[in-house]
């Protein structure tokens, strides 16, 4: 069964729903709805904010599987992934935008430690990052669990923007999506260091000075020898 189908991300999804009609619902309601008892809901989530919650996990649970299913997936550049990601992401929230309006911030952006939504967007960031092989050597020297954090949290910072948006279509979030994604992997696909630390290499073992030390390094040793 795919995550996204899972009884647990059906529930989540029917309390989106129940929510937007009656904030105040009770487990008793969702688990009607749900079709199962109160006591089977209880033995699947701890209480009503973890089921609210869950709704944005189902979300990155399904934006998997639709990017399973794009062809040639692997041959996009790092632009190309991350920014499919992210219209993938807002497409899905789309579809219960007041929900998402109403709690997002509350229940995602407002916690001191990372919710399950924001550690399955950053192993994903992770993942794709980590198996692009157009990455520069020294690029991903740097890339470490800090950065795909930081990059995580844009990705949560373009889902408010896009929430406040109020363009035809979204065009300004679409175009802070692609300026976001090109400038990134200019930061990472570029070879400037890399063949900056080439010519520097190159240049050192035909100028003669690496002889030149290790000579100099030997004249040293004999001289102190001497005096010894």
């Amino acid at each position: 069964m795919k995550k996204s189908d899972s009884k647990h991300s059906k529930i989540a999804r029917n309390a989106a729903k129940l929510y937007v009609g009656n904030p105040s619902f009770t487990m008793k309601d969702l688990a009607s709805k749900s079709g199962i008892s109160v006591t089977d809901l209880y033995k699947l989530f701890p209480n009503r904010k973890s089921i609210l919650a869950h709704y944005y996990t189902t979300q990155i649970y399904q934006a998997d599987e639709i990017i399973q299913n794009i062809e040639d997936f692997q041959e996009y550049t790092l632009a190309e992934k991350l920014s499919t990601l992210a219209y993938t992401l807002t497409d899905l929230l789309q579809d219960d935008r007041e929900y998402v309006e109403r709690t997002f911030q509350e229940l995602i952006c407002s916690g001191f430690q990372k919710t399950d939504f924001e550690k399955k967007v950053e192993q994903r960031l992770k993942h794709i990052i980590s198996n692009d092989h157009h990455i520069s050597s020294t690029a991903s020297f740097f890339v470490n669990p800090f950065v795909y954090t930081i990059i995580q949290k844009h990705y949560m910072w373009m889902i408010q923007y896009w929430l406040n948006d109020d363009s035809a279509g979204f065009e300004d979030t679409l175009a802070l999506i692609d300026k976001w994604t090109a400038l990134f992997q200019e930061l990472l696909y570029n070879s400037l260091i890399d063949k900056s630390l080439d010519l520097t290499k190159f240049l050192f073992a035909q100028s003669g000075i690496n002889e030149w030390f290790h000579s100099d390094q030997k004249k040293k040793k004999t001289s102190i020898q001497s005096d010894l």
